[in-house]
């Protein structure tokens, strides 16, 4: 009985993993502006013609048409892409907290955008922004926002 269950275990082993198979799902690091290029305040400071979406930024003639502020650097977009968007809110915000995974089950990436709020009443739309790592042409982002 001991080897059958031994036998059972190998076979589930060996079939059930594809040699193909690359995926491991994982916490994907991140960066912003403000880490790579010294930016400040962007969630004030940098502006897209967009409301309650976002985009996903590949290239820096995009950047440079597409954003508006004060701090516009060259952005390394063979290593990142920049994905940008703008939230209505209403309360002051305290910060901003981003978290990326890799979901192997549907090969999709998930940005999630946690706006920290305090409890005073305000009508606020902050742009928030993230620098990735270069999305493959059939990679697939999701981003979640998340008002706490």
């Amino acid at each position: 009985m001991k080897k059958l269950y031994i036998v059972v275990v190998v076979c589930f082993i060996l079939y059930g993993c594809d040699a193909d198979d690359q995926c491991t799902p994982a916490v994907i690091g991140i960066s912003n502006l403000e880490i790579e290029h010294g930016c400040e305040n962007t969630k004030f400071e940098l502006d897209i013609d967009i409301s309650n979406d976002y985009r996903i930024i590949h290239s820096q003639d995009d950047f440079l048409n597409l954003v508006q502020g004060s701090c516009m650097p060259q952005i390394d977009f063979n290593k990142y892409d920049l994905v940008i968007g703008k939230k209505t809110i209403a309360k002051i915000n305290n910060s901003i907290v981003y978290s990326m995974i890799r979901n192997c089950d549907d090969e999709k990436l998930y940005l999630e955008v946690i706006f920290n709020q305090s409890e005073t009443i305000t009508n606020q739309e902050l742009t928030y922004h993230a620098l990735i790592p270069k999305l493959s042409q059939d990679g697939m982002l999701i981003v979640t926002v998340i008002l706490n």
